[in-house]
């Protein structure tokens, strides 16, 4: 056996009978295949734990209770408990994984980010006057702070409230927006769809139609407003959608 004189931290080089010799291979490669390997096959099991929304003590207690009743063995690999990853777990539980899906988390023992809510939502217009009146009218937007001129910001601005949403409206007469699907959406109820929709038209903003819908998606009303931002009224949630995802992969 000879050593490498290559890389010093390459193994040795091991010789065949026939005098070939076998190429080394790098060991810290090698660890942290097995590292990702060993996270993956934990991954899939914190993500077979919360089928049927389970979690890991709820699966941990239906075990220990099994063995005591019926004299069940207990698992001959416990899998331990995986560290909170979502902040809202109800809402956030992992159906089965799908052979296609790719789900990014903070790997093991990450510190939570300190990360509330949305702070606030801004937006450039050619005409800040008429986009703080589309707001107002249709949507019962309430007018908190205006500066005409740029005293704080790098352009003028006007503060609104609309229920717990604080959307800055600022004004750039050159400013050019192309259309895409990128957009805010709002929560409203169901029951006031209707209404919206004729504010909004009156209003002038450019109500267009929506995606084709499943019904665990509730209602929603999109619209344009004069700069091209695109804005989404929705009446559902992520908690009702999720659920229903994870039925229709299993079946249900």
């Amino acid at each position: 056996m000879v050593t490498s004189t290559c890389c010093p931290n390459w193994p040795a080089l091991r010789f065949r009978k026939d005098g070939h010799h076998c190429a080394p291979i790098p060991l810290l490669p090698l660890i942290d295949c097995f590292a990702c390997l060993a996270q993956d096959v934990s991954d899939a099991l914190e993500a077979l734990r919360y089928q049927d929304g389970e979690s890991g003590e709820e699966t941990a207690e239906a075990a220990s209770h099994a063995q005591r009743e019926h004299g069940q063995p207990a698992p001959a690999f416990p899998v331990p408990l995986a560290p909170q990853r979502h902040i809202n777990q109800r809402m956030y539980r992992r159906a089965i994984y799908h052979p296609s899906d790719v789900r990014l988390s903070p790997g093991p023992g990450a510190a939570p980010m300190p990360i509330h809510a949305i702070n606030h939502v801004t937006i450039i217009v050619r005409d800040m006057d008429r986009t703080v009146r589309l707001f107002v009218q249709a949507l019962g937007a309430r007018e908190e702070y205006r500066s005409p001129e740029r005293e704080y910001s790098k352009y003028p601005e006007t503060f609104l409230r609309i229920g717990d949403l604080w959307l800055v409206v600022m004004e750039d007469a050159h400013i050019q927006r192309a259309r895409s699907y990128d957009h805010i959406a709002l929560s409203i109820d169901l029951e006031a769809v209707p209404e919206v929709t004729r504010r909004l038209i009156e209003a002038g903003a450019e109500v267009v139609p929506s995606r084709p819908r499943i019904g665990a998606e509730s209602a929603s009303v999109y619209f344009y407003d004069f700069d091209n931002h695109l804005f989404e009224l929705h009446a559902g949630d992520v908690a009702d959608r999720l659920r229903h995802y994870a039925a229709a992969r299993q079946g249900v």
